[in-house]
């Protein structure tokens, strides 16, 4: 990949593509796009053409020097948006415009008519959804679970999504988003007929990681705070990274109470990330136009 050396210069190569092109934020981003771009052109029998690139292919440019990625693309798109009608923008929404005082479904946010902005806290929130998690179990355990499981998993899943939005909005509250990446493990979480909380224990793990913060009571009060909102808000306020690993935490935990041997409760758990990714990816193909707004927003405009 052609590196550029500030927004000028990457501005120019764009200018002359004979197609459009997207900037993303990430590896991540650039993978699931490009598979929904690739399923739904081939499906629909629609011949289109596009570039996507990472923003690190501006290397060198001084006014980005000191931004995150998110914010070097709202920066190049608030420089060029006006410039260059072939160049698109996709970032993560995070948390922005979140209230956390009602916490209810956010408006979208718009900035301008080329840069898209996942509907929920990153990209990863658009397979939070039984469908998507029991597809994944079938497609990669089917020697070692069953329907019974499947189906209680499916009926207890409003619960795990409680869950997983309650550890997320907690560790944002305690300033631990990064302290406690990876840290949250099924044998940390309590089932109590339909409820997953946070054992105290888990507080001794985040103090090894240099945080007092007392996430668990924390959390098991949001639980309660939360319970009143349906799951698909709870789907969109997770953190995508932490409520992923909370939803597979809970997940094996389900599987360990429904008699599934302790090795395959660990890989359900934390087991082939790049396969789950992959499979992740293709599933949310399926979903409805409404679904998977924006990406079905951006392949409009690619398609324009």
């Amino acid at each position: 990949m052609s590196k550029y050396l500030d927004i000028k210069s990457y501005n120019l190569a764009v200018r002359v593509r004979s197609h459009k092109t997207i900037l993303v934020e990430g590896t991540t981003d650039k993978s699931v796009i490009s598979n929904f771009f690739l399923v739904k052109n081939h499906n629909e029998k629609v011949d289109c053409q596009y570039f996507i690139d990472q923003v690190s292919i501006i290397s060198s440019d001084a006014a980005l020097a000191t931004l995150g990625n998110k914010q070097k693309i709202i920066y190049i798109s608030d420089q060029l948006s006006k410039k260059n009608e072939n160049l698109g923008y996709f970032i993560d929404r995070e948390w922005d415009d979140f209230d956390f005082e009602n916490l209810e479904t956010p408006h979208t946010v718009n900035r301008n008519d080329k840069t898209f902005v996942t509907r929920g806290h990153s990209i990863e929130n658009y397979w939070f959804s039984p469908d998507a998690a029991i597809s994944f179990l079938q497609n990669s355990f089917p020697t070692h679970i069953n329907n019974s499981f499947l189906q209680n998993l499916e009926l207890k899943f409003p619960s795990i999504m409680l869950f997983a939005a309650a550890f997320s909005i907690a560790a944002k509250e305690g300033g631990t988003i990064t302290k406690i990446s990876d840290l949250l493990e099924y044998t940390d979480i309590n089932i109590d007929l339909d409820c997953f909380s946070l054992k105290q224990e888990f507080n001794s793990k985040l103090s090894a990681r240099k945080s007092n913060f007392d996430i668990a009571t924390k959390c098991n009060n949001l639980l309660a705070t939360l319970k009143t909102k349906n799951t698909e808000t709870l789907q969109w306020i997770c953190h995508g990274h932490l409520g992923e690993q909370a939803i597979r935490a809970c997940v094996a935990r389900l599987a360990l109470n429904e008699g599934i041997n302790a090795k395959i409760v660990s890989e359900i758990e934390r087991g082939d990330k790049p396969g789950k990714f992959k499979h992740d990816s293709k599933h949310i193909t399926n979903y409805s136009i409404d679904e998977t707004v924006p990406l079905s927003d951006l392949l409009s405009w690619v398609r324009g």
